[in-house]
């Protein structure tokens, strides 16, 4: 990380650090007029503008599963990964739970890998979100996801060449 983003992402927490530390009665500095008597009193003053919050910050009242959950959202979509059925959350971070669904044919096979089946996160994130973690070290899982991915592979192969 380059020492101008990693300064900008230390100045996003400290801001909402401090927004989030003020009691709801007390305004941020930003947000406070102070007017004398000399001056007459603005008509509208805008308060400075706040960065949005980064979902990597962690506020006083979230979780840590809170946190991870929000960035997970902000990479993936809440709506996509609240469809998902079965989530665990295993040494600091979720992971998806999967078992591979009965298929028939080879089409089955590639909608399960590109679309996902039956609300389930498409097999293609769940391998580039997850690695190999989201077979949790099952056997059965690791067996199936082996005998899919080498269909998914050829079908990836046979694509490439010109017809």
């Amino acid at each position: 990380m380059e020492a101008s983003a990693l300064m900008q992402w230390h100045a996003q927490r400290d801001t909402l650090q401090a927004l989030f530390a003020t009691p709801p009665s007390v305004h941020p500095p930003s947000t406070v007029l102070t007017v004398s008597a000399a001056a007459p009193a603005p008509a509208h003053v805008a308060p400075a503008p706040v960065a949005a919050p980064d979902p990597f910050v962690a506020l006083p009242t979230q979780t840590t599963e809170e946190v991870k959950w929000a960035a997970l959202a902000a990479r993936y979509g809440d709506d996509c990964l609240r469809a998902h059925p079965t989530w665990v959350f295993v040494n600091g971070n979720w992971l998806p739970t999967y078992n591979h669904l009965p298929v028939r044919t080879i089409t089955d096979v590639w909608s399960e890998y590109v679309d996902g089946i039956s609300l389930n996160l498409p097999v293609r994130l769940l391998c580039e979100g997850w690695g190999a973690k989201w077979k949790e070290n099952i056997c059965s899982r690791i067996t199936e996801s082996s005998r899919h991915m080498s269909i998914v592979k050829l079908i990836e192969e046979l694509s490439k060449k010109h017809r």
